[in-house]
């Protein structure tokens, strides 16, 4: 006996399979991800459907294979047909096929005209009849393949959910935005609409603009250095461009394909320098460093608030001028070539001539030569070690010779990239003993330059006083603590020391020429000479920042409980001048209970290039306070955030206009100040002031004017060194603060250098010695996180009341 195949209970069992695998799937996947359960809950129900699929085809094809069954089917549609006579009935192909195997049928009454009228019936849907084999083929195909593609998908995602994600918002917490932005980016390759990361990457991100000088070029970002992993990100001018918050990498590649890569920070982007010159030609860059134009500020603390300069493309030794190459140019008779001498004809305010100057000029045995030497020549095995011991006028001479110039100090200061000197300044020779063969240090500037932090001191074209007897002269040298590398300095150009060096730099332009001829004035200034104040004038100036009680009106615009960790409320309310309406954010941390001990901060400069409050966030720094049972009240300042105005910059000034607005910050934190003290579920009898960076500046004016304050936590604070009116100079207000005070600054910091500004700024607080507290780290404007928490912990077990739990 042979039997058809029933081709469409194979279909009717396939379809209602797969309909049931895709919820039953669905369902574990929701529960393994909601309750995240220890053991693989969705790939053991994809093992189980498949084993249940084979089983059940199986018993499929056993019962559609059984005599007796078929028989059964095809007399229970006979009897159908008899008593109603409709072809709703009719025996498909595979039964009409079937139906001769049984012959004891056919005894049946009118069992004849059944089988006519469904062959009638089936050959006019026969096609269909046709197709079932095929479509049967192609549902197990598709099946298995859904199957192999779902499993796969669902591999990605669930390592999305339980890993990349994860990972991804923990750098997000960290402040690590870079890498965030790197590690969401992979994310959306494999899932581009995935809201929680879209959502991620705003919070890490700043929109900027970016324009050359010659538009239309390509502009990419390096997203990881691990697998030199570049993302398109368009062509100039790029305007609001949303980039990861820090330092960048960024490569233009012109129309003639030619690559150039610079390093710059969202930051520096944001506030203006922002628009790049690209070199006409690649230049050679095997000796010197390419650094393409660019309209940027003097990056040394003082120089700082200057207006940026445009400087166009320029090259810049990797390394010091050696003595080997400084030789040649006594060799060849430089010292006797007038042409390459730029002599003055008045020094200190008598003659000077060449022939003068040709005297001052010569070793420790009176040949011509740096005071480094003897016998005209370099010591012996140095010969790649940096010349050292030479006037201005010698750097000046022999950058003529080899047809270079001494660096501006825009250039200089650019290149050098002082932003990295937490990592460069520890590496770098300032061992006080001698100088070493270059290249010596490990760390390079961020344009490749070796040595350009200490070794020897390296000048530059720009006079530092207006009769030019002044040269700048930068990065310190073997002989100087490593602080020096970010300050700014000038010397007598007849100064020969054995510190004193160059590198030299080749213009690609002739558009940098007025930069040269700059004088650059020394902007440091002795905060400890400045006159004290006394009490009296103090409680005058004090008086500036009182206002009349008037209501508050405070409305909870907003609140947030979804962190972890702590809840968000936006709180509105009345300022203390001209009828203006302000904001502050309030983070409250979860599991601690009573009345929370109460943190007032002030913000970075950052908050200055803000928009929108929802900018408001959290620091690691502020976080581990939150940790540790403190309330955070962080108010929206004057100028700052979505109370922006024409406040550029938190450099001090003597204007007006810089004047009324530390009067405002002062009046917005006291009214804050008021809120706080309003709330039942704060605590202000032990009030704390926060300042991070510009807040730890302007911390030497708001700590003094307020006396609800009774500590303070000041990180990388110290004196900007930009005068303002005496009503608000910062070092008058410093020796009226009496609180206990914890400083942590970076000893390698950029803006706030340790000598001339952390160092005055900690012994004019008025607080008693043993009350006040000042470490340097081995960071720039930061300080490391492990240990802020270890000495924060010590300063708050003695100053402050414990949280209730």
């Amino acid at each position: 006996m042979h039997l058809h195949i029933n081709h469409s209970t194979y279909f009717k069992y396939m379809t209602s399979f797969v309909g049931a695998s895709i919820a039953i799937v669905e369902t574990s996947n929701i529960i393994d991800h909601q309750l995240h359960l220890e053991f693989p809950l969705v790939e053991v129900a994809l093992v189980g459907l498949l084993i249940t699929f084979i089983i059940g085809l199986f018993i499929t094809y056993r019962n559609q294979k059984t005599p007796d069954r078929i028989k059964e089917k095809i007399k229970n549609k006979f009897e159908k047909w008899s008593a109603t006579q409709s072809v709703q009935f009719k025996l498909n192909t595979t039964e009409l096929l079937n139906a001769n195997l049984f012959p004891e049928l056919l005894s049946e009454n009118n069992f004849d005209k059944f089988i006519e009228i469904s062959k009638q019936n089936n050959s006019d849907g026969g096609a269909i009849n046709k197709l079932l084999p095929i479509l049967n083929i192609l549902l197990l195909v598709g099946f298995f393949g859904a199957g192999i593609f779902f499993y796969v998908k669902l591999g990605k995602a669930s390592n999305t959910i339980e890993k990349e994600l994860p990972e991804f918002l923990q750098l997000i917490k960290e402040g690590k935005s870079g890498a965030a932005y790197y590690a969401g980016k992979k994310i959306l390759d494999n899932d581009p609409n995935n809201k929680v990361v879209i959502d991620g990457l705003k919070t890490i991100t700043t929109a900027v603009d970016l324009t050359t000088v010659t538009s239309n070029i390509d502009v990419f970002l390096l997203l990881s250095q691990e697998d030199d992993r570049w993302e398109f990100i368009g062509k100039t001018p790029l305007n609001k461009k949303s980039l990861p918050n820090g330092n960048l990498k960024l490569k233009f590649v012109d129309a003639s394909k030619h690559e150039f890569i610079i390093n710059v920070g969202t930051l520096n982007l944001e506030i203006g320098e922002n628009n790049f010159e690209l070199p006409v030609t690649m230049p050679d860059t095997t000796t010197m460093a390419l650094v393409i134009g660019t309209n940027a500020s003097i990056r040394l603390p003082g120089l700082d608030s200057r207006p940026r300069v445009m400087f166009s493309p320029f090259l810049i030794d990797k390394t010091e001028v050696t003595n080997i190459e400084y030789k040649k140019f006594i060799d060849a008779g430089g010292y006797n070539n007038p042409d390459f001498w730029s002599i003055p004809t008045l020094l200190n305010g008598k003659p000077f001539n060449f022939n003068l100057a040709q005297k001052l000029f010569v070793d420790k045995t009176g040949f011509e030569g740096p005071s480094s030497w003897s016998n005209g020549t370099y010591p012996e095995g140095k010969a790649n070690f940096p010349v050292s011991g030479i006037s201005w006028y010698e750097a000046d001479a022999y950058a003529k010779f080899v047809k270079k110039k001494l660096p501006t100090v825009y250039q200089w200061a650019y290149a050098a990239t002082p932003l990295k000197s937490a990592s460069m300044c520890p590496s770098s020779n300032f061992s006080k003993s001698e100088t070493k063969e270059v290249p010596y240090s490990k760390i390079k500037s961020g344009f490749g330059l070796s040595d350009v932090a200490g070794n020897v001191r390296e000048w530059c074209s720009n006079a530092t006083k207006d009769d030019l007897a002044e040269r700048a002269i930068l990065g310190g040298g073997y002989e100087d603590d490593s602080y020096t590398f970010n300050n700014y300095f000038g010397q007598d150009a007849l100064n020969r020391s054995s510190s004193n060096g160059m590198r030299l730099v080749e213009d690609l332009t002739n558009n940098n020429l007025q930069q040269y001829a700059e004088t650059i004035k020394m902007p440091t200034r002795n905060f400890l000479k400045i006159p004290k104040i006394s009490k009296e004038i103090f409680e005058i100036y004090k008086r500036q920042f009182d206002y009349e009680p008037a209501p508050l009106d405070i409305k909870i615009l907003k609140t947030d409980n979804s962190d972890p960790d702590y809840t968000y409320e936006l709180i509105e309310y009345n300022a203390a001048y001209n009828n203006e309406r302000m904001s502050g954010v309030l983070f409250k941390p979860k599991n601690f209970s009573g009345r929370l001990p109460a943190i007032i901060n002030y913000p970075t400069a950052l908050s200055i290039y803000a928009s929108d409050i929802s900018e408001v966030t959290l620091g690691q720094f502020q976080k581990t306070l939150l940790k540790l049972g403190h309330a955070i009240f962080c108010p929206i300042y004057k100028g700052t955030y979505n109370r922006r105005d024409e406040l550029k910059s938190y450099y001090p000034a003597k204007t007006d206009f810089y004047k009324d607005h530390v009067i405002m910050w002062g009046k917005d934190m006291k009214r804050s100040i008021d809120v706080i003290e309003s709330r039942t579920d704060l605590d202000l009898s032990n009030l704390m002031y926060f300042g991070f960076s510009w807040g730890g500046e302007i911390s030497n004016i708001m700590i003094p004017i307020e006396p609800r304050i009774k500590r303070a936590i000041l990180i990388v604070a110290g004196y900007a060194f930009d005068e303002s009116k005496p009503e608000v100079e910062a070092a008058s207000y410093t020796p009226f603060i009496k609180v206990p005070v914890l400083m942590l600054n970076g000893k390698y910091d950029y803006i706030f250098p340790s000598e001339t500004s952390q160092k005055p700024m900690f012994e004019l607080i008025g607080t008693n010695k043993n009350d006040k507290y000042w470490y340097l780290h081995e960071s720039s404007h930061t300080v490391p996180l492990d240990e802020f928490t270890k000495k924060v912990k010590i300063f708050l077990d003695k100053y402050s009341k414990p949280a209730g739990k």
